[in-house]
């Protein structure tokens, strides 16, 4: 498994680097001839490798031999890593330079970011945790569906719920779902509500069972638009990723808590 992952990584970097990176003006000449903005072909690519990727995750592991319902739990949630962080990989290296700029400067500001957007994710929360207390209110739904299949996950694979939700999920969903759409919407307050929406949208699609499923889009979409304010603020993608991990960490905590003292 790991040999083949390790090949299907390589040849898959391979092709980035030699198209993408190295002699970088791939994009750039491509966009040139077809008269467009090379992040136009940035953000298209960067939506579709994730979602491709995603969505055809069985047919690669089957082209590699990998059976995911023959392996145990905890090669499940090993394979399941490694394919996460090899799409992450590749996220990265779509915009490798600008992803660069973003950490020199990052690392420069880092207290400013953070001193001026913490308002902004302690806003979100509130309005988060408000507009989920008028669902539960009006529909008695204590959760949802989302949620629900999120602990059964937990459940059964631990640590790689935590290494998901921590790492993985605000590198990727920030690079895709800010990043990358703000690459193709260039108005500030169009972008802040369609990225909002996308990133609320694809926390509850699959799985909608009711109404109540349907209006958890609006917490969800909540701190999707504040992370995209919070982007087109600063315009570095390091920003929103900071404050989605430390949000994501404290649901994380948050669910251990409950599991060690049984409430769930």
């Amino acid at each position: 498994f790991f040999l083949l992952f390790f090949i299907f990584f390589q040849s898959i970097n391979d092709i980035i680097i030699n198209i993408i990176v190295l002699k970088g003006n791939f994009m750039n000449k491509l966009a040139k001839k077809l008269n467009i903005n090379p992040n136009l072909i940035r953000g298209i690519l960067g939506i579709f490798t994730y979602f491709y990727l995603n969505f055809a995750s069985s047919q690669i592991f089957r082209l590699f031999g990998i059976q995911i319902n023959k392996l145990s739990k905890p090669m499940v949630a090993l394979v399941s890593i490694i394919y996460s962080f090899i799409i992450l990989a590749i996220l990265l290296l779509i915009s490798k330079e600008k992803y660069l700029n973003n950490l020199k400067e990052y690392k420069k500001n880092f207290k400013a970011y953070f001193k001026r957007n913490i308002k902004y994710w302690l806003s979100a929360l509130l309005i988060m945790a408000a507009s989920n207390l008028i669902i539960y209110l009006i529909f008695n739904s204590e959760t949802s569906a989302n949620d629900a299949t999120i602990r059964q996950i937990f459940d059964n694979y631990p640590l790689y719920m935590i290494i998901q939700s921590i790492i993985i999920a605000p590198l990727t969903e920030e690079i895709v779902f800010r990043q990358s759409i703000r690459y193709l919407v260039k108005n500030n307050i169009l972008f802040i509500i369609i990225s909002g929406l996308v990133f609320g949208s694809m926390h509850t699609i699959a799985s909608l069972n009711s109404i109540a499923d349907f209006l958890y889009i609006i917490p969800y979409s909540i701190p999707g638009m504040f992370f995209a304010y919070m982007l087109v603020k600063e315009d570095n993608v390091l920003v929103p990723i900071t404050f989605h991990a430390i949000h994501n960490s404290l649901s994380t905590i948050l669910l251990l808590l409950a599991k060690l003292t049984g409430i769930f």
